[in-house]
């Protein structure tokens, strides 16, 4: 049985938001390795979130002893995700890093088997006052061992690729130190531990994943990290879409119904038109960059041979008016060297 649990509405909201902005990016270059880590971020955090909103919405003893596995699921990926996604970004993915993605890989996927068929990861839940929690076993600890392992390598990267940036490219060292600032503020949602073992308090690791979206949104729309301006339109028209296919579906009689799908349709016409006509912006706007580039790279070039004809010209002056200047001087020490007989 589920009814609509209050305390459910925020992590219900994160995840949509997740969901979306994933999505965007994801669609925007689905090539990119980074584009990909960055979506796989958007996923697991996504599952995390929207599993605690159904958990928390049910009081079924079986379901429940489900669900609070089948979020994990997510949550033990979230720091793998987190490193893969740094390390494209960083253009760090080879040697001894590459090596240590792959065992963090291996290693969650047997954090996977033992929380899916085994008590050694999560044994049964608690019941605390916005509904049931998942109760960490001993590998639980483990976990948060090779967790906190993980996210300090994720730290000491962002750390030294900013310092090495900030004399070389400005932008770039702005965009490190906003993802830094950001991973260390989702980081802190790591205090919803405490209630896996038994520290009653609701878990707001929502409220840091919220604030640790809103630096990555500014990264991406302040310096430009995933072409923002097409992928926030097309957010803002994914979230005013489902909000307004919601809504219709709330009213009770048919014509209601029908003018709120109505409304819905209407406006996802509205923002078809809206991404294309920002596409299309955007592509002009990069077509425009692009030729000012080559023109400029032209001009550059035109300037340095300018430049070398001007050093040629120089050299060759030098060397024809001092070859001048020497022989008059030579005729005056003849003549004067005659006079003087």
């Amino acid at each position: 049985m589920l009814f609509l649990n209050p305390y459910s509405i925020p992590p219900l909201i994160v995840s949509i938001l997740f969901l979306l902005l994933g999505s965007a990016i994801y669609f925007k270059n689905k090539k990119s390795k980074v584009n990909i880590a960055f979506a796989l971020i958007s996923i697991v955090t996504f599952w995390w979130q929207f599993s605690w909103f159904i958990l928390f919405n049910t009081q079924d003893v079986f379901l429940a002893s489900i669900l609070v596995r089948f979020g994990y699921v997510g949550i033990i990926f979230i720091p793998v995700f987190f490193y893969h996604f740094f390390l494209e970004f960083l253009d760090k993915n080879k040697g001894l890093d590459r090596k240590f993605l792959f065992f963090i890989y291996g290693l969650s996927i047997f954090f996977e088997f033992f929380l899916l068929f085994t008590d050694f990861f999560i044994q049964g839940y608690y019941e605390y006052f916005w509904g049931v929690y998942p109760k960490a076993a001993w590998l639980h600890l483990v976990y948060l061992f090779f967790l906190a392992l993980g996210s300090s390598r994720v730290v000491y990267l962002l750390f030294i690729s900013w310092r090495k940036s900030r004399e070389v490219d400005i932008v770039r060292s702005k965009q490190i130190k906003l993802l830094l600032i950001g991973f260390l503020i989702y980081f802190s949602a790591a205090s919803d531990f405490l209630v896996n073992y038994g520290v009653e308090f609701y878990p707001v690791g929502f409220i840091f994943v919220l604030i640790c979206m809103s630096f990555i949104a500014y990264a991406i729309s302040k310096y430009h990290m995933f072409d923002v301006k097409i992928i926030l339109t097309e957010l803002f028209v994914g979230i005013i879409s489902v909000a307004s296919l919601a809504e219709s579906l709330l009213f009770y009689d048919f014509w209601s119904k029908l003018f709120g799908f109505s409304v819905f349709i209407i406006f996802c016409f509205m923002g078809f038109l809206l991404i294309r006509y920002t596409t299309r912006e955007v592509k002009a706007k990069e077509f425009f960059e692009q030729k000012v580039q080559e023109r400029t790279k032209e001009l550059a070039l035109a300037n340095k041979e300018l430049q070398e004809s001007n050093d040629e010209l120089k050299r060759w002056y030098q060397l024809t008016i001092g070859r001048e200047v020497r022989m008059a001087e030579l005729k005056e020490k003849i003549k004067e060297m005659e006079g003087e007989r």
